[in-house]
């Protein structure tokens, strides 16, 4: 069984009282195979440059260690994206990796648990697009071309590519505010306003 955020939690039929099909919804969420894995998926865009997708199950526990490490196989200068989830996002400029990380570094508790957040870190020339992102429901999506090394980072996580895998985000869920569950936890405003402020983007 997946280990899913602590601010996403399993919903009850009594949370959705005017939908028909929730009890339907619920069982096939029952029954889906939400768990540790990746599925890969070949690019269906050839204009753009990269050979295929892949969508990652982690526990939350290790989402910002399989992140890194992504991370790790990109070039020295990327540019990040960042928003709240259904809003268009900010992009930044080209900078040093190392920077990029070590701003989202700070911010990591919000980044795996704040399900208000997406973000990613994105390499794109003519030749070549590498992206690693992190969805609002704390799955990753990454993109690119060099799949031995992906299957390698794969491998030392212990992930194994599946058939049939089922994501969170492809059922209802409820959706805590982080505060909710860490008092502690930045504001979401708070996260972002520090991001514009880190990455040199007007406010």
């Amino acid at each position: 069984m997946l280990i899913i955020p602590a601010t996403v939690r399993v919903p009850k039929p009594s949370d959705f009282p005017h939908r028909e099909d929730i009890e339907d919804l619920l069982q096939k969420r029952r029954e889906a195979n939400i768990t540790q894995g990746f599925i890969i998926r070949s690019n269906k865009t050839p204009l753009l440059p990269f050979t295929f997708t892949a969508d990652i199950n982690i526990n939350n526990n290790r989402l910002w260690q399989l992140f890194l490490a992504l991370a790790a196989s990109m070039p020295a200068s990327i540019c990040c994206t960042y928003g709240l989830c259904g809003e268009d996002p900010v992009t930044t400029d080209y900078l040093p990796k190392a920077d990029i990380l070590a701003t989202l570094s700070r911010f990591e508790l919000e980044l795996t648990l704040d399900c208000s957040i997406e973000f990613s870190i994105l390499y794109h020339t003519k030749q070549q697009l590498m992206e690693v992102a992190v969805t609002e429901s704390k799955y990753i999506k990454f993109s690119g071309s060099n799949k031995e090394e992906l299957l390698l980072h794969m491998a030392q996580f212990q992930l194994k590519e599946l058939r049939s895998i089922a994501f969170i985000d492809e059922y209802p869920k409820i959706v805590l505010p982080l505060r909710d569950v860490i008092p502690s936890a930045r504001r979401t405003a708070d996260v972002i306003w520090s991001f514009n402020r880190a990455f040199g983007v007007e406010q």
